[in-house]
């Protein structure tokens, strides 16, 4: 039987889930809290709500907690997605590569909150299409981030479903940078997956350890943070940025009116923000 949540219920969960992961869910969507974690609870053996609320503020359980990271966590993604954002990057991206080489550094690329995996590979063949006019240049070095250990753990296997492999994926960029397993599952090459470094990483902690990047992807995430936590993400990654490196957010966000010094710039239909270059 599903549970019915009261207000002091609703509230609890809500605030667990919060302190957990930092995603805000409003009250009119209480029901992703049933549907989402009323199988976790039962697993562990937690009846009610309030029990499994006061267990996800205990930090021994780690395996509730991460169970319910996974369950709570939107994973929807495909290959390129929207289009047009990678239009751009394709546009914006060669002379900051350019810059990082000419300033003696590798240049160095962050996909946060990469789901499981199609945002991060999505880049990589990017790169790898603008690496081919400069073939004897050492490609970006690209880590790949999310928060939920079950989905970095299939990002980085690096293997699809016909379904997922069909989402975005035209049949020439497949055959190229994809081989078919005997599972049926399509597998990254190792020329594609290689080049990527994966990690668990919350985006409300530190980024510190992750170093400095010349181009940050955080698509479709901000809108699942209330303003305060938004902003502390945004100045966090905004520490990562090189000078005159860029932060590509989904088409639905924005940081119009927001206390940064990001610079937006259009391509298109899609707004780069652009940290400022380093003074002289």
């Amino acid at each position: 039987m599903s549970w019915t949540l009261t207000a002091t219920d609703g509230a609890a969960l809500r605030n667990a889930v919060k302190a957990l992961c930092g995603i805000t869910i409003p009250p009119e969507k209480d029901y992703l809290l049933v549907s989402r974690l009323e199988a976790v609870a039962a697993t562990a053996g937690l009846r009610t709500p309030l029990e499994l609320a006061r267990a996800l503020g205990d930090a021994t359980r780690r395996d509730l907690r991460r169970e319910a990271v996974a369950a709570i966590t939107t994973h929807e993604t495909s290959f390129f997605r929207d289009g047009h954002p990678w239009e751009a990057l394709r546009q914006a991206l060669p002379p900051v590569l350019a810059a990082a080489r000419q300033a003696g550094r590798r240049p160095r690329i962050w996909s946060a909150a990469c789901s499981t995996g199609q945002e991060p590979y999505t880049l990589a063949m990017v790169v790898a299409e603008l690496g081919r006019a400069q073939p004897n240049q050492d490609p970006p070095e690209m880590v790949a981030t999310d928060v939920c250990e079950r989905t970095v753990a299939t990002a980085a296997e690096g293997a699809f479903s016909d379904l997922e492999i069909n989402r975005g994926l035209s049949p020439a960029l497949r055959d190229r940078w994809f081989s078919r397993r005997a599972d049926g599952r399509w597998q990254a090459i190792p020329a594609l997956r290689g080049g990527i470094t994966f990690k668990r990483h919350n985006l409300l902690d530190t980024p510190v350890i992750l170093g400095r990047f010349d181009l940050v992807v955080l698509r479709n995430v901000l809108i699942y943070f209330d303003r305060a936590a938004r902003m502390r993400i945004v100045n966090s990654i905004r520490g990562t940025l090189q000078p005159g490196g860029m932060l590509l957010i989904g088409s639905s966000e924005s940081l119009s009116g927001e206390p940064t010094d990001l610079i937006p710039r259009s391509h298109g239909s899609t707004v780069l923000y652009v940290a400022p270059p380093k003074a002289t």
